[in-house]
């Protein structure tokens, strides 16, 4: 069966999210999801994931577990959304930050399925993207290997309604999330705020 490697590097993960297993146990998970690997190509994947630092090699003869790493337990649209969530007071906004931070990082309109994926509602009042713009970005998550109901509305706030509004909590979002992914926190200097103004 073909799986772009995004895919079966995603699914891995998810695997793994739980507990730690052995290849034989991450081979087994794999085939309930159909998705059919050579033991040997499968242990070399696993390798290079570890070699990467996504995942966690630990020896327990006679065979190796893996497990996740803190930075790679989590994928970009969870982390996004805890972060939009621990930033943003408001949590009528949430929504709109989310979907703010998605559409300037990923730099086309964003589905409702990737709010839900981060943790959000469906964002009332936004204009839903047909046509083009909503092909292409369907396009772009397809070869990636993400899949999306047929249906799936798109959403992109205009820039007017947001940048002045949303830009500063985006700059808090990612630079949380620099801190968060290279386990930098102890280079910040403690400080009691916690939230944005």
């Amino acid at each position: 069966m073909f799986l772009p490697e995004a895919q079966l590097k995603d699914t891995i993960i998810e695997i793994l999210r739980e507990d730690e297993k052995s290849i034989s146990g991450i081979n087994r998970e794999l085939d309930k999801k159909g998705i059919k690997l050579h033991k040997l190509v499968l242990t070399g994947y696993l390798r290079s994931l570890a070699d990467l630092g996504v995942l966690q090699e630990r020896e327990i003869p006679p065979s190796k577990v893996y497990s996740t790493t803190a930075s790679f337990s989590k994928d970009i649209y969870t982390i996004i959304g805890d972060a939009v969530r621990a930033i943003e007071d408001d949590p009528r906004e949430h929504n709109k930050t989310a979907l703010y931070i998605f559409q300037t990082l990923f730099m086309r309109p964003i589905f409702l399925a990737e709010l839900l994926r981060a943790g959000m509602d469906e964002p009332f009042g936004m204009t839903n993207v047909e046509g083009d713009k909503r092909t292409e970005a369907r396009r772009v998550l397809t070869k990636s290997g993400i899949k999306l109901p047929n249906k799936d509305p798109a959403y992109y706030l205009s820039e007017e309604q947001t940048k002045m509004s949303y830009e500063k909590v985006r700059l808090a979002v990612l630079e949380e999330l620099a801190l968060q992914i290279t386990s930098s926190y102890r280079l910040r200097k403690a400080t009691k705020q916690t939230k944005l103004l």
